[in-house]
């Protein structure tokens, strides 16, 4: 079941968890409930370290609610050079998927992307330290891309994140 593979693989629990919560699809209550129940549960025979990491996501989870840079970006001018100053990043710029002049490796990961009949929607540069989303995205996914990418490079800032792909 999910809950076994979340129990013995954490990281992608918390990865899918992040995003579920950035799309609001997820509200931390739930998440946090849904923790709390595999933690303290006694039918799901989970050992101390499962324990420890579930408990661990559930500080990231809190972290993620209540990060004041998610309430600005969910909010705020993704414009302004304030919200840009207050997330650290350079700036949030729109790319077109289709431009011949883009780098030679965001091309080709674009190409394998497709390959696979995908899209990017949205990527972290780390040299730049700029958030840029495709130009096709609905401006109502936009925010929720701000802050996957934002929450990314803030775990690549505190070497937690890896990188997808370098761009130069």
């Amino acid at each position: 079941s999910q809950t076994i593979e979340y129990a013995t693989n954490p990281t992608k629990f918390k990865e899918d968890l992040e995003v579920a919560i950035l799309e609001g699809k997820a509200t931390g209550e739930t998440v946090l409930k849904t923790i709390e129940n595999l933690v303290n549960g006694g039918k799901e025979d989970i050992g101390d370290p499962e324990r420890r990491s579930l408990n661990e996501i559930k500080e990231a989870v809190i972290r993620v609610k209540t990060a004041p840079e998610m309430n600005l970006i969910a909010t705020g001018d993704l414009n302004s050079q304030e919200v840009l100053n207050t997330l650290k990043i350079n700036g949030i710029e729109k790319f077109n998927p289709d431009d011949p002049d883009l780098p030679e490796n965001v091309r080709a990961r674009l190409d394998e992307v497709r390959k696979n009949g995908g899209e990017i929607e949205a990527f972290y540069d780390k040299t730049t330290n700029k958030i840029f989303i495709n130009e096709n995205v609905e401006d109502g996914e936009t925010r929720a891309l701000v802050a996957r990418e934002w929450k990314i490079s803030e775990d690549l800032k505190d070497g937690k994140g890896k990188q997808m792909m370098k761009v130069n």
